[in-house]
């Protein structure tokens, strides 16, 4: 079994986009993303909206997800990854007519795991508990 982990996409759509079609051409279909969709890149609409479309085995939130739903402080970040995440938080809000990215952002759990993947990957951990740290543990 072929297996895809991605993340750190900060909402560069190019990125994403060139990853899945390596996905595609390797043709993997098991794909897991471990956060950080959004933050910093002009594309956190699309990216999202691409993401839900493709319907990743699991996606966890990363630090800038629980930042943009309010779970985060922004006092924990950068002054420039607070201001890439307030600019985001209002692209996103401003969806009138199309889906509701705020809302999707809050049901990405913090953590993943995944077991009964065959030799010699048996079992997938993968959180993001503390701010600016994640977790990927494989057995």
């Amino acid at each position: 079994m072929k297996i895809a982990i991605i993340s750190d996409i900060h909402a560069n759509l190019e990125a994403l986009e060139s990853v899945l079609s390596d996905i595609d051409r390797s043709k993997i279909e098991t794909v897991y993303c471990l956060g950080d969709l959004i933050g910093y890149g002009p594309n956190p609409k699309e990216v999202l909206t691409l993401c839900r479309e493709r319907k990743f085995t699991g996606i966890i939130a990363g630090n800038h997800e629980s930042a943009v739903v309010g779970s985060s402080p922004l006092e924990e970040f950068t002054e420039l990854a607070a201001r890439a995440i307030e600019w985001t938080q209002k692209e996103l809000q401003q969806s009138f007519f199309g889906p509701n990215y705020i809302e999707f952002l809050k049901t990405l759990p913090d953590k993943l795991t995944v077991t009964n993947l065959g030799y010699p990957l048996t079992k997938l951990i993968a959180e993001s508990a503390v701010p600016r740290v994640s977790c990927l543990m494989v057995h």
